[in-house]
């Protein structure tokens, strides 16, 4: 874990950026500009053409190491992912307490509604790789998930949605343990996923060509938990229908197991439900999606609409 007393605040996480871009005679920070701030802090040094990409506080170490062990997979297998910069051979970086990893930029346009074709070529080209060595199966990320939510009880009472709480609870141990989970029962079927598979981790780049990001969710789970969440896009975030024929054309119609997808669907439903559920309760934002989503999964109503958080 990051080390205790970190200041997360803008100004100190630019900072320790500015030590990296020090040391490697980059300046001192004004290329930086700020990409992102939420559960990763990303800044873009311009005239390098560098990515940096800090841990928030409290962010595991794991998350950041396995997708670094992904993305030099990846550069030896020639798919189209960022790779990581040169001028730091060891990552992730450790500054002031704080996870830092450097990437190459990427420049072209991000992915949108138009591009879950590409969506499709890109999945299944990476679903075709050998998994590499050392990666944890997706039922791993679901159980933290379940770690996370099940140490809120508390907070539920709080908010008086100690009934919704507790079904998305037993919800999610039932996809990790349970007899029938399909995360479990499909263990041998594993291929390397991206695991947060939508247009939006998407460069379409000035050549006309695609570069897939931002595997810090990779794993090891069926294909099918990748192809779950451009189907919910469709399902309960209100996507054209559309968006999903093309994606299933381009990744191949033949290649899904259909039975498998629609297990797997349910699965992320309950995850994203309970990650809002998780949100809410740390931070009291959004809790009305949250129980939307919760009652919407009790009542087994797939026609109620998700809004994104």
């Amino acid at each position: 874990m990051p080390e205790s007393g970190v200041n997360w605040q803008p100004a100190a996480v630019r900072d320790h950026v500015i030590r990296l871009c020090r040391e490697r005679g980059l300046g001192d920070g004004g290329e930086l500009v700020l990409l992102r701030w939420g559960n990763n802090i990303s800044f873009r040094h311009g005239k390098a053409g560098i990515v940096f990409r800090v841990a928030s506080d409290g962010a595991p170490r794991v998350p950041f190491e396995r997708e670094t062990r992904v993305a030099r997979f990846l550069a030896l297998s020639g798919f189209p992912a960022p790779r990581l910069s040169a001028l730091w051979p060891d990552q992730p970086i450790l500054v002031g307490g704080a996870q830092i990893t450097a990437w190459q930029w990427v420049p072209g346009r991000e992915g949108g509604s138009s591009d879950y074709c590409e969506l499709g070529f890109l999945l299944a080209r990476l679903h075709a790789l050998s998994p590499p060595e050392g990666l944890v199966e997706e039922a791993g990320c679901v159980e933290r998930s379940f770690d996370r939510l099940a140490g809120l009880a508390r907070e539920a009472e709080k908010y008086r949605c100690s009934a919704e709480f507790e079904f998305l609870r037993d919800a999610l141990l039932e996809q990790v343990t349970g007899p029938s989970s399909p995360l479990r029962i499909t263990a041998s079927r594993g291929v390397l996923v991206h695991g947060d598979a939508h247009p939006g981790n998407i460069v379409v780049t000035p050549s006309g060509g695609s570069v897939l990001l931002d595997f810090e969710y990779a794993g090891i789970a069926v294909p099918e938990w990748d192809l779950s969440e451009p189907l919910l896009h469709v399902t309960r975030f209100g996507m054209p229908a559309s968006c999903w024929t093309k994606l299933r054309a381009a990744y191949g119609a033949d290649r899904i197991d259909d039975d498998l997808l629609l297990a797997m669907t349910r699965v992320r439903e309950v995850k994203l439900a309970a990650w809002s559920m998780d949100r809410a309760l740390r931070t009291g934002d959004c809790l009305g999606e949250a129980l939307r989503r919760a009652r919407s999964l009790h009542d087994a109503d797939p026609d109620v609409r998700w809004s994104p958080i």
